[in-house]
């Protein structure tokens, strides 16, 4: 009878430590198989996440493109953790049957301050894509641009040109570029004799043997509506912007013959009031790398030529500039950047045959909040110009204004303008 029972107690153990081994597989199954899945999970994650940032590398990718030029459109690619993005930028709209069409064929902008940027990011087997639409501010690709009047007085301008308001046209005038007006009907053509302006336009290609298009335009064949565009808008300027880490300041008007020796190696100076640089006959003036601000008035009145080469001029109220003004030889690439709350008046300078063709050398980019005048109408052309101008009127008299865009980009980077994003559009797949 106990030999009996102790065989069924025996039996019934053996069958509970069975059924608890196989609960304990069952749970550690269901365990390891969670464990796996949650891993799984977690890497596609990870790998959908790096997806996204190889994908948004390829935007930024675009868009610093389209801050060295406004006006590239060839095709970006590169690599970055593991996998690789293509970007594309286009300036009309997705049209049917083009990649992409489904998620971006209602998306729309302005072709001449916008911009679609498309990245493509793959990584292993996954493909995600996304858009921006970036936007030119406030003046992109420009040789100059008036918010107010554009006036051509028998001037080349090697670039192009936007008009804000009134443009207005005397004796003959090229542009070797594009030219933009928000009203061309308000054109006024002055005499004496025919005003003219001829537009050549290179083909956007850029192609060697592209051919390139000749436009007239006078009175009697006006501009056409196809010419029009936004008024643009100038940036503000802010002077006490400037005014951080000022090394030297004076408290009062100054008139300086020569650098103060104080301001040799110093990179920033506040003038708090108005400065005349004038140095004497048979001297020689140089200032080089260095930003000065100026609360009142600048006038440079260069009997012999001042050597002016890397500086920045911040002025609260106008510029007058005499004389030959031109940079160095020696600076190699100067950027003379003249930055003026009023009217900057260039009409009594003149270059320097012996330092140089070109005003204030290499590259010089004129802002202002009123009116700028380049030239006169005693000269015969010979005055040049190499930079960009941006301006609320602009007035060339018998000269030459060479577009560098090199000083617009670091003008952009000084002013904290350029490309921007405008608009966001959600990623998907692919």
């Amino acid at each position: 009878m106990g030999l009996k029972q102790g065989r069924e107690r025996c039996g019934s153990v053996l069958v509970l430590v069975l059924v608890v081994m196989a609960t304990l597989f069952t749970v550690g199954g269901a365990l390891t198989t969670l464990a796996l899945t949650e891993t799984a999970i977690a890497h596609n994650q990870e790998q959908e996440l790096k997806l996204y940032y190889i994908t948004e590398a390829g935007i930024e990718a675009g868009m610093a493109a389209l801050n060295n030029c406004f006006e590239y459109s060839e095709e970006i690619t590169g690599e970055l953790g593991g996998g690789c993005y293509r970007v594309v930028i286009r300036q009309g709209p997705v049209m049917r049957g083009d990649q992409h069409y489904d998620f971006l064929g209602d998306v729309s902008f302005d072709s001449v301050t916008q911009r679609l940027v498309i990245a493509t990011g793959s990584l292993g087997g996954l493909q995600m894509a996304m858009a921006v639409i970036a936007e030119s501010t406030p003046l992109a690709g420009k040789a100059l641009a008036v918010s107010n009047r554009l006036a051509l007085e028998e001037s080349t301008i090697n670039g192009s040109a936007h008009c804000g308001e009134i443009l207005r046209i005397r004796g003959e005038n090229y542009i070797y570029g594009e030219l933009r007006c928000t009203a061309p009907e308000k054109t006024i053509w002055e005499g004496p004799g025919e005003a003219a302006v001829t537009v050549i336009a290179v083909a956007d290609s850029g192609s060697p043997g592209e051919p390139v298009t000749i436009t007239t335009y006078s009175e009697g064949n006006p501009l056409p509506g196809v010419l029009r565009a936004k008024a643009p808008v100038l940036p503000p300027l802010v002077p006490d912007d400037f005014l951080s880490g000022a090394a030297v300041i004076y408290t009062s008007s100054e008139r300086w013959g020569r650098l103060p020796a104080q301001c040799d190696h110093v990179d920033s100076i506040v003038v708090r009031g108005d400065l005349v640089i004038e140095p004497g006959r048979g001297d020689r003036f140089a200032i080089s790398e260095k930003i000065v601000i100026i609360e009142g008035d600048l006038e440079i009145a260069a009997e012999r030529a001042a050597v002016i080469a890397n500086c920045i001029f911040v002025v609260g109220g106008s510029v007058t500039v005499t004389g030959s003004v031109s940079a160095d030889s020696a600076a190699g690439k100067s950027r003379v950047m003249i930055l003026s709350g009023r009217d900057i008046d260039l009409t009594g300078a003149k270059t320097d045959l012996e330092g140089g063709d070109q005003l204030f050398g290499s590259a010089l980019l004129l802002y202002s909040k009123g009116e700028v005048v380049v030239g006169n109408r005693g000269f015969n052309g010979e005055l040049k110009v190499k930079g960009a101008i941006i301006a609320r009127e602009l007035l060339l008299q018998r000269c030459t204004l060479d577009y560098c865009p090199e000083i617009y980009a670091e003008y952009c980077k000084t002013m904290s303008l350029g490309v921007v994003i405008k608009e966001w559009i959600r990623p998907w797949k692919l």
